[in-house]
Formats: C-alpha cells, structure tokens, sequence
C-alpha cells in the first residue's frame, strides 16, 4: 500500500471500519448520482421554473449557490464529522422557501433560513441537539429506518413515473399499455432486477452498475436524453453570483434585504409568523438529519453500542454550518440526503465516500451536462432497492402492544404520505405523548380507587420529549400568516 493510501486508510479509519478505498469510491459515485437531480431541481423549484429552463435570471446564481451549499456540507461530512452522508439543499424545503419568497421577497427568506441556520449551530454548539433527539421515544426511533426505507422507495416510484397521480385515488399504476406512459417504468425496473441479483451474486458496486445499465438501456427507450450534450454550458456563470443586481444574484439578495426583514418584527402578527417559519426550517432540519442518520446508521448496523449515531454532533455541525452558508449565498435549507442510503448499502462507511460526493460536487460546476444525461428512471433504480432493504427492520417494532404499534404506523407510513421525515416523526411523537398520557391518567384514577391491589403507575413520558410535543403541535396547528 503507497504511502498516500496508508495516510488516506489511517485519517478515515477505512480498514478497521471493515471497508476498503475502492469500496468507499464506489459508495461515493452511487450515492452523487442518486442525487445528482439536484443540481438542476434546486434552481428550478427556487425560480418556479421546476425544470432545466435556465432562462430565469437567478437561475445561474441558485445553480452555483446550491453546488457551493453541497459541497460545504458533504465536505464537512467528508474531513470533519467523517461519515459516510452527503448533503444538498433539501426537496421540500426548497418548494417551502419558494412559497414563502412569493410573498416575502427572494432575500428575506434567505435570511429567514439563515437565522434558523444559526439558531441550529447553536443548539448543536451547547449539546441541546443531542440531549433533544435521546428523548426521541425508543418505539419511534424503531420506525423511522422502516418510514425511511418507505419514503425512499416511493420517491423511486414516483420519479420513475410508475405511481402517477389519480382525480380518484391520489396515486395510481401507472398505464403500461402505452409506450410513452410505459417506458420510464420499464428502464427502473430492469436497473431494480439487475441491482437485486447482482446483489444476490455478491457482486460489488450492484447498484452503481444497475444505474449505468438503466442509463444506457434507456437510450434506445427514448428515456434517456443526450441531446442536453450538443451545444451546451459546460461552465456556470459565476458572475451572475456576486453581481450586485438582487433580481440576478441570490447572494445580493440576501445581502440586502435586511430593512425589509426588520419590517416582519413592526407588528405582533409578523413577528409571530417570522418566529414560526424559524422554528419550522429549525426543526424539519434537525429531524431530517436525525431520521436520515439514525435510520440509515440503524441498517447498516452502524450504530454505537449505546444505540447511538457515531459522530452526531459532528454530523450536526456540519449540517448547520452548510445551512448558514447556503442561505448566505443564496439557497434554501441544506440538510442530510436520504439518497445516502445508497452509498451506505454498498459499502460505504467513512468519510471517503462523502469525499468522492464533495469532490463530484465540485466537478459538476463544469460537467452538470454530463451527470445529468442519467435520467431519474435510472437513478430511481437504486432508490426503490435500497427503500426495500430499509423496511427490513420492521421485524424490531413490537405491534402487539397498541400503545406502541399506533406511534410506529403514523410515523413510518407518516413519512411517505405527507413526503417528508419531519412530519413523520412529529405524528409519531404526537400520538405516543396523548396514548401515554391517557393511560397515566386512567391508571393514577385505577390507583387512587384501590391502592391495595394496583401498583402505583409509572411515569413514561421524558420531560424533553414533552417539550418537542409541544413543539410539533404548534408547527402543525399554528399558521404564519405574512
């Protein structure tokens, strides 16, 4: 072994993870082209343009902005928190930044994120994020590998466009007895059968290959697109970032719009309502990286003896400390991939595979016409095998007690009908602080009328998880209203 892998072995702890440098490069391209979609799905959702139409004026600075704010966070995964996730401006998050732009203007929203950025760092600086996510109940914490695999498996349903909307029943198959509805479907679901028997074959880096042949399959299936390579940008345009034009430059417009947020605290309402939106970007952060993190750490058999998630509060920073910087130049929360799982499934265990992440990142400034020739069919391969390896756990959720069976259902089913883990685990809380409470209650009264014959009950319910009751209910139930 050369000198530089010995160093590369020693820094990462790669062979006493039980893993190997090629495995690790393999897990970091599997996972970068998993997510790679971003790239252009950031820009497009943040501009309303929900495509590759680069034509709006900030589309150029978000598209840089939304690399700068990957790179930093999975980088800092990579050389500080040393594991195995990649980050990137989250779905969801971006759709809510957008809406909350409409109204507000592209700058105030930044600043918005950037302060629930800070607020983040925080807590993760004085060790609250740790002591708030231990009293996560143990039933929730089972279910949310489970909800994750679900969520993971529906997104690939849904980009593969085999699950398509219905007026009738929401989500429908769908119709394979026309090509062009038919197509997509077909491409994911050769990938899905060559991932799963090359991985019956133990054959190494089966989802990476699955991905390659769907790609390359769906060339001749009309599904995958090289036309983007002739004439195309092979540069961004760095210069539309750090002009001083807010309608072209999400980081101008950050920069410059604090008259305007001040203006949010001149009234009870707006200040409430600016409190509110925080609190939100705050929390589904916190709760995406822990779900994404535990869940996946869980499947892997990652976790630390004590159940919990190596090196969290390094993960946690570097979380935050890539939110502040996104929002800084211009983008929407920047949080932990769940499409890491996929990385993970094939091996990966250390920082080198988010380093292999970063450095693609990097790359994809100059070479995004050429990542993105994989189509979503293909890439939607990897997600649906990896979402059935993660429902595997379900085999540790205890459904014969009603009082934990309920909380698991809302927050594993929770995550892929509402789309987002957050949500998901705020169901479970919900439902297992009001089941537990009930029950102390009915027990106290059973205690007081015959203290003879009933053991006094005891009280389950962490003071901390009451706390992030309270929390969810109030994210739930109270509107902001600009």
């Amino acid at each position: 072994m050369s000198k530089f892998k010995s160093a590369l072995d020693r820094y990462f702890g790669i062979s006493a993870k039980g893993s190997k440098i090629s495995t690790e490069i393999i897990a970091g391209i599997t996972t970068f082209l998993t997510m790679a979609y971003i790239l252009v799905v950031n820009p497009g959702t943040l501009t309303g343009t929900l495509g590759t139409d680069s034509s709006h004026p900030m589309w150029e600075s978000i598209y840089v902005a939304t690399i700068i704010g990957a790179f930093v966070g999975t980088i800092l995964m990579a050389l500080y928190a040393k594991i195995p996730f990649a980050q990137a401006p989250g779905m969801g998050l971006n759709a809510f930044a957008f809406a909350l732009a409409s109204s507000l203007g592209y700058g105030v929203t930044m600043e918005l994120i950037l302060i629930s950025g800070l607020i983040f760092l925080a807590l993760t600086l004085f060790g609250i994020r740790e002591k708030i996510l231990v009293a996560v109940p143990e039933i929730v914490r089972k279910a949310i590998p489970v909800g994750i695999g679900l969520f993971i498996a529906f997104i690939g349903l849904q980009s593969a466009e085999i699950i398509v909307p219905d007026e009738f029943t929401v989500s429908a198959l769908a119709d394979l007895t026309a090509w062009e509805t038919a197509k997509a479907p077909l491409v994911c679901f050769s990938g899905v059968l060559l991932i799963a028997l090359l991985s019956k074959l133990k054959v190494k880096g089966a989802i990476l290959i699955g991905i390659i042949f769907a790609t390359i399959i769906g060339i001749p299936a009309g599904v995958t697109d090289l036309s983007g390579l002739q004439g195309a940008q092979w540069y961004p345009r760095f210069d539309k970032l750090f002009t001083n034009d807010a309608s072209v430059s999400g980081f101008w417009a950050t920069w410059t719009s604090w008259s305007e947020f001040g203006k949010l605290f001149t009234t009870f309402s707006g200040a409430l309502s600016a409190i509110l939106v925080i609190l939100s970007f705050t929390m589904i952060d916190m709760f995406d990286t822990f779900g994404t993190l535990y869940g996946t750490c869980k499947r892997a058999d990652m976790l630390q003896e004590d159940g919990s998630v190596p090196r969290f509060r390094q993960a946690c920073m570097s979380d935050a400390i890539a939110t502040v910087v996104g929002a800084s130049v211009g983008t929407s929360t920047v949080t932990t991939y769940i499409e890491s799982a996929a990385g993970v499934s094939v091996g990966g265990r250390t920082g080198l595979t988010a380093l292999v992440v970063s450095l693609l990142f990097l790359l994809a400034l100059f070479l995004t016409p050429l990542f993105m020739v994989i189509p979503v069919a293909a890439s939607a391969s990897a997600l649906i095998y990896v979402g059935i390896l993660m429902i595997s756990t379900i085999k540790d959720i205890n459904f014969e007690d009603p009082s934990l069976a309920v909380p698991a259902f809302l927050t594993l089913f929770g995550m892929p009908l509402t789309y987002s883990i957050t949500d998901g685990i705020g169901l479970g809380i919900i439902s297992y602080v009001l089941i537990k409470l009930i029950l102390y209650v009915i027990n106290i009264i059973r205690y007081a009328a015959n203290k003879e014959k009933n053991q006094k009950p005891a009280w389950e319910i962490h003071p901390i998880t009451i706390i992030i009751f309270v929390l969810f209910v109030l994210k739930f139930v109270v509107p902001a209203n600009f």
